[in-house]
């Protein structure tokens, strides 16, 4: 930020760039924080079992096959939800100037706000996909209904932000432009709204991540946002002459979509991991503790009449009882 500032604005013998300052800052920081992973990952004590970043291996075909499977889905489904925003914000520029920076504005503070959801989600990916290499069920569950719950939480104070103090975020953005206050100001209701199935959404998507689930998502982000989303932001914004906010309409209606589809899936995936996960566990039981029954033995040591743990007479192999190696029953 204030690499931002000074090179927008100038300083001393620095010449005010503006906007161009601001790409440049960007641009900057970015390469300043790839050099610095590098050289934290290179240098990384915990990191040297998996050698040298510098060092190049021969590619090979199944592990890349294995991340296009899982990437490519994801990112197709990363472009179907940027692609509606994108789109939109070209379909503003017909409606009007004003509306178009209006637009700017709100879309400007939804993107603040969303950070905190996105960075929810990739905790949670994380989490689910931890627990579910370590086979633990509960906790596959635990970590996408908590991330949903503080996705929910989040949102919703974001949404009151915006809901309250929509004219003044509109005036930090645009100082003096007054005509543009009540545009985003009916801009930033709608996206108040759509806070809570934003985060939502993100986070389930995160969840599914987790499990390894992208492909079916990945059609549920394009029935969403361009089987129901657009063509209603397109039918309201146009076809009923409700401008800008019949096109955010749509993506209300989008989101929603996708929230609720995602979170269905989650839950499906959630009863198939539990489904798998208890054949395991009963597989598991059967081969590491085979039935015994408990015999009484004739003529043994211990007496007449005595009692010991013996495998059935259909059951074969080697076993061991609760004292040692059993013996036959006699």
């Amino acid at each position: 930020m204030p690499l931002a500032i000074l090179l927008a604005f100038g300083a001393g013998p620095i010449p005010a760039l503006g906007t161009f300052g601001l790409g440049l800052a960007t641009a900057i920081v970015l390469s300043c924080e790839v050099i610095g992973l590098a050289w934290y990952l290179q240098r990384a004590s915990w990191f040297k079992r998996f050698g040298s970043i510098l060092k190049i291996d021969r590619p090979q075909r199944e592990p890349i096959r294995a991340l296009l499977a899982l990437g490519l889905p994801m990112a197709f489904a990363w472009e179907m939800e940027g692609g509606l925003f994108f789109v939109v914000a070209l379909l503003m520029g017909r409606i009007g100037g004003d509306w178009a920076a209006a637009h700017q504005i709100a879309i400007s503070v939804a993107s603040v706000a969303f950070m905190v959801p996105l960075g929810l989600a990739q905790a949670v990916t994380v989490r689910v996909g931890h627990a579910r290499g370590a086979e633990d069920i509960v906790g596959v569950r635990r970590a996408g209904v908590t991330g949903l719950m503080l996705a929910l939480a989040t949102q919703t104070f974001s949404a009151a932000v915006m809901l309250i103090f929509a004219a003044q975020l509109t005036r930090l953005y645009a100082p003096g432009a007054e005509q543009l206050v009540p545009l985003a100001v009916q801009l930033m209701f709608l996206a108040g709204i759509f806070q809570m199935s934003d985060g939502i959404q993100v986070v389930a998507a995160g969840a599914l991540r987790g499990l390894k689930d992208t492909q079916l998502p990945m059609y549920i982000t394009a029935l969403s946002y361009w089987g129901i989303g657009f063509p209603l932001a397109w039918g309201l914004g146009f076809g009923t002459g409700l401008g800008a906010p019949g096109l955010w309409i749509g993506f209300i209606a989008g989101l929603t979509m996708a929230a609720i589809l995602l979170n269905w899936r989650f839950v499906v995936m959630l009863r198939r991991v539990w489904r798998h996960g208890a054949g395991e566990r009963s597989d598991r039981i059967a081969v590491a503790a085979p039935p015994c029954s408990l015999q009484r033995r004739k003529g043994a040591r211990g007496g007449p009449g005595s009692m010991s743990w013996a495998r059935p007479a259909h059951q074969s192999g080697p076993w061991r009882s609760r004292n040692g190696p059993a013996r036959p029953v006699l």
